[in-house]
């Protein structure tokens, strides 16, 4: 007898018509909008393996930002993501005359 077929097909962050799984990272985050700044589930880090989610994960978080009246930004880490921010922020050039963000990385070592 054949197996039926995987319900899963990898979409590369396309939404899937359900989230299964997900319900408390998707509570936790609008109750940490609805809490106000100094929530702490208004900071998340989503990680996993290639494949596991993440990017349905940030667009669903995203859908719940925009029902809270936040404006939200998708974008790829890429040459020109400061300037693409920036322009989103800010589209009047004055606003942010002169302003450069220079990507920094910091690391700590210890003393042998």
């Amino acid at each position: 007898m054949p197996f039926p077929p995987n319900p899963f097909k990898p979409t590369a962050g396309v939404m899937p018509p359900v989230l299964i799984g997900r319900e408390s990272v998707s509570m936790d985050f609008r109750e940490g909008l609805e809490d106000g700044p100094g929530a702490p589930d208004r900071l998340m880090l989503i990680t996993g393996p290639r494949g596991s989610g993440k990017t349905v994960m940030l667009t669903e978080l995203g859908l719940i930002a925009k029902t809270h009246h936040w404006e939200v930004i998708d974008e790829t880490a890429s040459n020109g993501l400061c300037d693409r921010l920036i322009s989103r922020i800010a589209p009047e050039s004055g606003r942010i005359a002169g302003l450069t963000i220079k990507p920094s990385a910091m690391g700590a070592s210890s003393a042998n």
